[in-house]
């Protein structure tokens, strides 16, 4: 995950903004938890700290102080919730990842199927028994694509000739 988007969440969690430059014990504790939470996602001490306007010693510095911060009234459930939402935002990522290779994949057997379409109307197959035996064989060939024909002649009945099964 990005330092920018562990930075937003940190802010949002903690109500207040990271880079600011207080040193209040509000203000350093969101970070050390902004710093804990990067080095956890593995970036380093030195882009962690020059994101909050610190250097690297500063995290470093927090990374030491961590146990103390953890004895802070709710400081260990806001840094959980901290990391509860930085998984979240990267499961997010992951399925609509997911999502979108699926409808990349879908696209490509659709574009296939068209052209199977295309390759029929060119024969001319005027006898209904000719164009299911072609369709048979395609299926027997490659027999994940027989839900995905099924659909793709039920959306286009009108548009083709097509075999009722």
């Amino acid at each position: 995950m990005k330092i920018k988007r562990i930075a937003e969440l940190t802010s949002e969690l903690f109500k207040l903004d990271i880079k600011n430059k207080c040193r209040d014990e509000d203000h350093v504790h969101a970070r050390a938890a902004f710093y804990k939470a990067g080095l956890k996602e593995y970036h380093t001490a030195t882009k962690l700290g020059a994101y909050a306007g610190r250097d690297h010693v500063s995290v470093v510095n927090a990374n030491k102080k961590w146990e103390t911060y953890l004895q802070r009234p709710g400081f260990v459930d806001m840094f959980d919730e901290l990391l509860y939402y930085i998984a979240l935002d990267k499961s997010k990522k992951k399925t609509a990842k997911t999502y979108r290779q699926v409808i990349v994949s879908q696209k490509i057997q659709i574009d296939h199927l068209e052209k199977v379409v295309e390759n029929f109307k060119k024969e001319k197959i005027t006898d209904r028994h000719d164009l299911v035996d072609k369709l048979d064989r395609l299926i027997e060939e490659k027999p994940e694509i027989e839900e995905k024909l099924r659909a793709f002649y039920n959306i286009n009945k009108n548009s083709v000739f097509y075999p009722v099964y």
